[in-house]
């Protein structure tokens, strides 16, 4: 698993699906490897051979409710709305036992339901406290459900303080604190985090998001939140959400964010014509 999970890790999908294989021919009763491996044939676009994975997750362990979740969402990209559905219902339904249930039920009832939601992660957070999916979970969903930032805030504090080195959360943080107007915080966490330059697209998104809001109150901000959006887009990250992420107002009349935008079309509209060839 650990080797499949490095090579998912750089979207090597073929040399995963290979390693879960060889996993599955070994143990053929590992449930959390046939479910991976299901997702990995999603991203190789085999979605039978993955909903079959699944079948398989599920008789061998029938009360985890995020296998019926993840199964609901292929039945989905098959257009068999009527199984995804009753996948769906059923994955509901389950009572989560696991830490790793009750997030998966939490997720699968946003947006509709935050206040729901916000309880299982409660409940997942009493099983699994310092878990890094959890916690990262309930500060998500502090902010962007109920825009309670300082309550988003206390659990990110925790995140950076059990999850030193993790990137992505280190410039999540960054991101709140500049949200909140704490710019002097701000700027020392990405001090710390720019210190090891950070190399992943969605760190550098987040990290064009926080010094965007920064720019605000220091106009050099723009400059660097520029490049970071750039190195960000080159990489693939951020196309789609580029066009409406309130995070990035302060810099949208800048010339260079046009050039952005423009490659943004640009690089849909290409997509576009080779799926249509």
């Amino acid at each position: 698993m650990r080797r499949a999970a490095v090579h998912t890790s750089v979207q090597d999908w073929r040399s995963a699906e290979i390693d879960l294989s060889k996993l599955l021919s070994i143990q053929p009763q590992n449930a959390l490897a046939y479910a991976e491996r299901a997702r990995v044939r999603e991203k190789l676009s085999r979605i039978e051979d993955a909903i079959e994975d699944m079948d398989h997750a599920i008789e061998v362990e029938p009360n985890w409710n995020r296998f019926y979740f993840l199964r609901s969402r292929l039945f989905r990209l098959q257009k068999n709305s009527s199984e995804s559905r009753s996948d769906y219902e059923r994955g509901l339904k389950l009572e989560p036992s696991l830490w790793e249930d009750w997030v998966s039920r939490a997720l699968a009832q946003l947006p509709r339901s935050p206040e729901k939601a916000l309880s299982d992660l409660e409940s997942a957070e009493k099983i699994a406290p310092d878990r890094l999916e959890v916690l990262q979970n309930l500060a998500h969903v502090h902010s962007e459900y109920f825009h309670d930032l300082d309550r988003s805030l206390s659990y990110m504090k925790r995140i950076v303080q059990i999850y030193p080195d993790n990137e992505s959360s280190l410039a999540d943080y960054c991101v709140l604190l500049a949200r909140l107007g704490r710019i002097e915080e701000a700027l020392e966490a990405m001090q710390e985090l720019e210190s090891g330059i950070p190399r992943s697209p969605p760190t550098q998104y987040q990290m064009a998001c926080a010094h965007a809001l920064i720019s605000k109150v220091r106009p050099e901000s723009k400059t660097i939140a520029l490049r970071y959006l750039w190195r960000s887009i080159t990489r693939g990250y951020g196309l789609d959400v580029l066009g409406q992420d309130p995070d990035l107002d302060p810099i949208r009349s800048a010339p260079l964010f046009d050039a952005i935008q423009s490659l943004v079309r640009f690089s849909k509209e290409t997509t576009a014509t080779a799926h249509q060839e």
